[in-house]
């Protein structure tokens, strides 16, 4: 059983359905979760930017650190640009080692052009962003770094200060750090409202109990219909 989620570019939706995967291939019991509109859902995530950036992102305290740091001295404050890691020579190294490291963790299906997606990924990522290959090239990039002249438009990098060490976005000139605590309910509650959320997850229990007691797709035809989202969406306003 897994869920997809499908773009057909002759369809105005999307959607999201469950299939329970049994022998026949072409007659697997099916249920559509959700429908979406692509473009009221292109205007919605737009529109949804802003407040996701809020989630996501925290300001970085600047204010003298209390406590000297181990080895003695506060820590020079350095920023490494991702654009202008961008623009040297060893980009093109650096991506082929990235691809040689996902192909590991993406093998392909036996005469399907379809991947999967392997549970070690994370694990694959993580041991290669900590490479020593890969930490040389942020220390020898790493430039001083001081608030009063950091740029006003926005630029992604790596952070290093006695305040915080990290992945880093300069805006307006303010450091943010990005949360990564944000959980993937308080992302949806954010953008759809928590009432369509709960329906949402109402209708998901429910298909995974049709499909999963289903042994084709005509068992599974028109059972529950699917969610229009951005109607439900709207309904919840009211």
């Amino acid at each position: 059983m897994h869920f997809t989620l499908a773009y057909n570019e002759d369809s105005p939706d999307i959607n999201l359905h469950v299939t329970n995967n049994l022998s026949d291939e072409y007659d697997k019991p099916k249920v559509v979760i959700v429908i979406a509109n692509k473009e009221i859902f292109k205007e919605k995530i737009e529109a949804f930017g802003a407040d996701m950036l809020r989630l996501f992102l925290e300001p970085i305290n600047f204010r003298p650190v209390q406590k000297r740091p181990k080895w003695g001295r506060h820590q020079q404050t350095t920023f490494l640009s991702f654009d202008d890691l961008e623009k040297n020579s060893f980009k093109n190294n650096h991506r082929d080692s990235l691809y040689q490291t996902l192909k590991q963790h993406f093998p392909q299906k036996k005469g399907k052009g379809r991947y999967r997606m392997m549970p070690s990924l994370p694990g694959g990522l993580k041991k290669w962003a900590k490479s020593n290959w890969n930490q040389q090239i942020i220390w020898d990039h790493l430039k001083p770094f001081q608030l009063s002249t950091a740029p006003l438009s926005p630029q992604a990098g790596y952070f290093r200060s006695s305040v915080y060490e990290g992945a880093a976005i300069i805006c307006n000139g303010v450091v943010y750090r990005i949360r990564h605590n944000v959980a993937p309910r308080q992302l949806a509650d954010a953008f759809l409202g928590t009432a369509v959320v709960e329906q949402l997850w109402q209708q998901i229990v429910k298909a995974i109990a049709i499909t999963n007691g289903a042994e084709n797709y005509h068992q599974t035809l028109n059972t529950i219909p699917p969610i229009r989202l951005f109607d439900a969406f709207e309904k919840a306003k009211v």
